[in-house]
């Protein structure tokens, strides 16, 4: 269902430029993963947190932030179809100067027979499908993977 959401979002070419609560051309991955993740219902909160409740980009990527119905890829696991790729841009976003954390997606093709990793993502103003930014391990800010288990 994650996957369907995220393939219907990027064909009908959705504009995202001034999406609340974020500005227009400001980054907004994590919005699209969490408005995605929600309509295919799998929403994805952190707990306790009532004023934003959607993690960013650095929360999906760090594995010590629990997100309820959502595990970590293990060692070995690849990425399929409808995960949440992300990854983190510092280890301690308070420290960091960008208006970001980091970067966030859904994986829509994957390893079953394919060498391709095809990921859709928002940026500053559209949403759009890329084969190369989830492809590497951009040392030092690995890629994480999530899956939605619906416990």
């Amino acid at each position: 269902m994650i996957l369907q959401e995220a393939m219907t979002v990027a064909r009908l070419g959705i504009s995202i430029s001034e999406k609340a609560p974020f500005p227009a051309n400001s980054n907004k991955c994590n919005l699209f993963v969490y408005d995605v993740t929600t309509q295919a219902g799998a929403e994805p909160r952190i707990p306790g947190r009532l004023r934003w409740p959607m993690p960013t980009a650095s929360e999906w990527a760090n594995p010590k932030v629990k997100i309820p119905n959502w595990r970590m890829l293990g060692n070995g696991e690849s990425p399929q179809p409808g995960d949440v790729a992300a990854t983190n841009l510092d280890p301690d976003p308070r420290t960091w100067a960008a208006p970001y954390t980091g970067h966030s997606g859904i994986i829509v093709s994957g390893p079953n027979g394919c060498s391709c990793l095809n990921s859709i993502s928002a940026h500053d103003k559209a949403v759009g499908s890329s084969s190369t930014q989830f492809l590497t391990d951009p040392t030092p800010h690995p890629i994480h993977y999530r899956r939605y288990t619906g416990e």
